[in-house]
C-alpha cells in the first residue's frame, strides 16, 4: 500500500477549531496549499445575521523524498470552502465568503497569485452564487464548472464579470433525501489534458453525513461523462463516510489528488484528516476508462486509530422517528429508541474499545429511564449502562472488557422511558496495538 505524499488528521470537539479542506497547488514549480478553519459549532450554533467565524490559510511546503513539509501560513481573511487552479505560473483562489451580518447574500472572492490581486464575483449571469464551483483554465482563460444539473460552464473576466458559455441538460436530477438538489456536485479544479478533454473529480452527496467521489470529463463540445467508482468503499472502513475532493494537479509528470476526509456532516464531534495522494502512472484518460478503482490501495496509519460516525437516523428504532439529517427523536414513548446499530469488532486489525452515545435529552417525569446495552448476535446481553445525565449529554461505554475474543459484531441498543430525546450520533472508536486483547473474556 502507498503512503499519501501528505497527512494530517485531529480529533475535533465542539468550539475547538478545525483545519480541513487543503486544496494543493504549485506555483512556481513549488506546492502550496489553501485551506479552510473554523470553530466546530452544532448546526444550531449558525446564527443568522451572525458571520461565521471561518477563515482561509495558505500554506507553503518543501517536497523532499515523496513527501510534503509544512514550511509556512498566512491567512487569507474570512472565508470557508476553498477552490484553486493553477498552471504553476499563475494561481487564482477562489473564497467563498459573506460579509459582516449579511447571511442572505454570498459572493466569491477571487485571490490571483503571484500577483496578490483580488477581484469579487457577486452575480452569476441570473442564476444563484451557488456553491462547490470546480475552476480551471482554456487557452489563458479562467472558467469554472458551475453545475451538472443542468451542466453549467461559466467563464470569469479578472474583473468578475460572468458569462454562460455551456449549458446542458445531463439527467443527473437526482436529488439526495435531504434537499432538492442534485447529489452530483463539485469537487476539484479542473484539468485540461492531451486528448483536449476537461477532468475533473466531483462529489456525490448521497446523505448530509456522506459523500462519495466521481470522475468527470468534458470534450471540446462541452459534452459530459462521469465515472463512479468504489473508491471510496476503503476510506468508510476507517470510518471516513466523507470523501471530498479538494485539488487535482499535475507535477513533475505525476498526477495528484487531494481529499478532504471526515466521520460525517461538520456538525459533530469526530475525526478531520487531509490528504494528498500521488496517483498511479496513468494518464487522465486512462484512470477515466480504466475499469478498476481510480484510487490505489492507501497506507493511512499517518491519520491514528479508526473512530466512526454511525448516524442514529440509519439503525431501526421500535418508539423513535428518524429525521432528514440521521438523528432519531422520541417524545416520551417507552421502548427501544434505536436496535440493530452492529459494530465490527475487529476492524482494519484494530479493536473496538469504546462507544459514545451523543443526545439531548429532557425528563418528563420523575420515573424516566434511558438504558444502553450491548449484545451478541446469539441474543446474549454482554453489558448494560443506565444514563442518568440529562440535557446536551455525550455518554461513554468502555465495551473492551464485555467482548470474547472470539466476537465479530456487537449490537448496540437504546431503551428510554418518560424522556423527550433526541439521538444525534454513535461514535465507535477503536485501538491499535497488541493491547487490545487484555481485558476481554
Amino acid at each position: 500500500m502507498d503512503a499519501p505524499t501528505y497527512a494530517v488528521s485531529a480529533e475535533q470537539s465542539l468550539d475547538e477549531r478545525v483545519d480541513i479542506f487543503r486544496c494543493y497547488f504549485t506555483l512556481d514549480g513549488r506546492m502550496y496549499s489553501v485551506h479552510r478553519s473554523f470553530r466546530l459549532l452544532p448546526a444550531e450554533g449558525y446564527a443568522k445575521g451572525k458571520l461565521q467565524d471561518s477563515s482561509n490559510i495558505l500554506s507553503t511546503y518543501h517536497l523532499a523524498d515523496g513527501r510534503l513539509e509544512l514550511k509556512d501560513e498566512r491567512t487569507l481573511g474570512h472565508g470557508t470552502d476553498p477552490r484553486v487552479v493553477s498552471d504553476d505560473k499563475m494561481a487564482f483562489v477562489f473564497q467563498l465568503m459573506r460579509r459582516d451580518a449579511d447571511q442572505e447574500k454570498s459572493f466569491y472572492r477571487v485571490l490571483k497569485l503571484p500577483d496578490e490581486v483580488s477581484f469579487d464575483i457577486e452575480d452569476v449571469d441570473g442564476l444563484p452564487l451557488g456553491k462547490n464551483w470546480q475552476p480551471f483554465l482554456k487557452d489563458g482563460k479562467l472558467y469554472a464548472v458551475y453545475g451538472f444539473d443542468p451542466l453549467t460552464v461559466l467563464e470569469i473576466s479578472e474583473g468578475g464579470r460572468t458569462k454562460v458559455v455551456a449549458s446542458k441538460p445531463t439527467q443527473l436530477d437526482i436529488f439526495p433525501p435531504h434537499q432538492r438538489f442534485s447529489m452530483f456536485r463539485g469537487g476539484t479544479n479542473g484539468v485540461m489534458a492531451d486528448d483536449g478533454c476537461l477532468y475533473g473529480v466531483g462529489h456525490t452527496t448521497v446523505r448530509n453525513f456522506r459523500h462519495d467521489i466521481f470522475m468527470w470529463r468534458l470534450d471540446s463540445s462541452w459534452n459530459l461523462d462521469i465515472r463512479l467508482s468504489p473508491d471510496t468503499i476503503e476510506l468508510n472502513e476507517r470510518g471516513f463516510l466523507i470523501t471530498d475532493p479538494t485539488s487535482l494537479f499535475v507535477h513533475d509528470g505525476a498526477l495528484y489528488l487531494g481529499l478532504a476526509l471526515s466521520e460525517r456532516d461538520w456538525y459533530f464531534e469526530q475525526k478531520f484528516a487531509d490528504i494528498l495522494i500521488r496517483l498511479p502512472g496513468r494518464t487522465l484518460p486512462e484512470m477515466f476508462t480504466n475499469t478498476g478503482p481510480f484510487l490505489p490501495p492507501l497506507d493511512l496509519s499517518a491519520t491514528g486509530a479508526i473512530t466512526m460516525s454511525l448516524p442514529p437516523g440509519l439503525c431501526q428504532t421500535d418508539v423513535g422517528s428518524a429525521t432528514a439529517n440521521g438523528r432519531l427523536m422520541n417524545k416520551g414513548r417507552a421502548g427501544r429508541l434505536l436496535k440493530g446499530c452492529r459494530l465490527p469488532v475487529n476492524t482494519l486489525g484494530q479493536r473496538l474499545t469504546q462507544v459514545k452515545i451523543y443526545f439531548t435529552g429532557t425528563d418528563q417525569d420523575a420515573t424516566s429511564t434511558i438504558k444502553a446495552t450491548i449484545w451478541s448476535d446469539d441474543g446474549k446481553c454482554l453489558g448494560d449502562w443506565t444514563i442518568s445525565e440529562r440535557g446536551k449529554v455525550k455518554f461513554s461505554l468502555d465495551v473492551l472488557g464485555h467482548m470474547s475474543i472470539g466476537l465479530e459484531a456487537v449490537e448496540l441498543r437504546l431503551s428510554c422511558s418518560g424522556v423527550d430525546i433526541t439521538l444525534e450520533n454513535v461514535r465507535a472508536i477503536y485501538t491499535t496495538g497488541s493491547h487490545v486483547g487484555s481485558g476481554a473474556r
